[in-house]
């Protein structure tokens, strides 16, 4: 039924059968939520279902608004909020990290690959993004990644680390859909791996490392993180590179974007140096945590002089 929901609304030619594709993906969801039958993922349950009805209603708004042809821009307006939404962008964001820690490995994986591919499939086809409304997009990420600096469990972490490749996906997006895809594809792919591999490592903190028995899982689990890091030479890093040059008109939105990334290199440094300490040593995390930040900063200021 999943497939189905993702295959009316991605090929849908109108878009009330995408909001009917876009409704029955994520009420097949919803069941597999609450399958364990625990209490935090009950509630986790609950709270995804009330973001996907707020999301569904600024949807349905604007296909009436439009249908009407009353007020022309609120039906463009409400219809990207809703897709925001169902993503968990900014501005209505924060039930994706808190539900985010109430789940386990494996239906976080799923949340935050399968169940984003409709909503962005869409915002990225459908040409609707504004230069106003992705510059707005990239000042909340900026906020969203400071805001991420005190957090110690790691799946609201890398619900805010999604945000912020979803982010630059949707601001590419406009001056290049293949590079959007790309992107897409390569934080697809990296997310799948990274989440694999913390499935069977029981890690779910930084001031508790994980237990990974065979070496091939820790050096798997950090190329992948420095991947996300978009560290040089990897992929990630040559990909943003491109991204900046395809966007150069638009300097604002991508500086944002460059400064919330360069934020977001600390707390993927936490994880690394967590992955690097024994038990005991945990607390040196936070001892090193303003060190870190700059060291790792490093990195992207080079990209500065692309602007």
């Amino acid at each position: 039924m999943s497939i189905i929901g993702l295959l009316i609304s991605s090929f849908a030619s109108s878009w009330l059968l995408v909001w009917v594709g876009l409704e029955l993906n994520s009420l097949v969801f919803i069941p597999i939520m609450m399958s364990s039958f625990s209490h935090s993922e009950t509630e986790a349950s609950i709270k995804y279902f009330l973001a996907q009805a707020l999301a569904s209603s600024l949807i349905l708004f604007s296909l009436i608004y439009s249908y009407f042809n009353a007020l022309p821009a609120a039906p463009n307006i409400c219809l990207i909020l809703g897709l925001l939404t169902k993503l968990g962008l900014p501005p209505f964001y924060t039930w994706y990290p808190n539900i985010a820690s109430l789940m386990s490995w494996l239906k976080f994986l799923m949340l935050s690959s399968w169940q984003k591919i409709p909503p962005l499939f869409l915002l990225i086809s459908s040409s609707i993004m504004s230069p106003i409304m992705t510059t707005l997009i990239a000042l909340f990420t900026l906020l969203i990644s400071i805001s991420a600096l005190n957090i110690l469990h790691l799946r609201p972490l890398l619900a805010l680390s999604s945000i912020l490749h979803l982010s630059w996906i949707l601001c590419a997006a406009p001056s290049s859909t293949m590079m959007a895809w790309i992107y897409t594809m390569f934080y697809m792919l990296m997310s799948l791996f990274l989440l694999t591999i913390l499935i069977f490592s029981h890690y779910f903190t930084l001031t508790c490392p994980p237990s990974l028995s065979k070496p091939l899982y820790l050096l798997s689990m950090i190329t992948f993180i420095l991947s996300m890091m978009s560290i040089p030479p990897l992929p990630g890093f040559f990909i943003k590179l491109l991204i900046l040059i395809l966007s150069s008109t638009q300097p604002i939105m991508f500086m944002f974007l460059i400064f919330s990334t360069m934020i977001s290199l600390y707390f993927y440094s936490s994880i690394l140096l967590s992955l690097s300490l024994p038990p005991s040593h945990s607390s040196y995390l936070n001892k090193t945590s303003i060190l870190l930040m700059i060291i790792t900063s490093l990195f992207f200021i080079p990209l500065l002089l692309i602007i």
